[in-house]
């Protein structure tokens, strides 16, 4: 399943920064982002979200990192 963000880019609110989330397991595997983000980082969201089993944890983690690796 993909997810995809925008306005995430304050210089350019039309781009687009997705991931894909492997639902096969009990818990949530993020397979690819774009862009690329620290696995590390995303393990760490992972870990948050899956705690709780908590969609909205994973989805409001992630957009914090896009943000984050944007701005950098």
């Amino acid at each position: 399943m993909r997810f995809v963000f925008t306005c995430v880019d304050e210089g350019d609110e039309g781009r687009e920064c997705w991931f894909e989330l492997d639902t096969r397991k009990r818990d949530f595997v993020v397979v690819e982002t774009e862009p690329k983000l620290e696995r590390e980082d995303v393990e760490g969201v992972l870990e948050r979200a899956n705690e709780g089993r908590e969609l909205v944890a994973l989805l409001k983690g992630m957009r914090g990192l896009f943000v984050q690796a944007l701005r950098e």
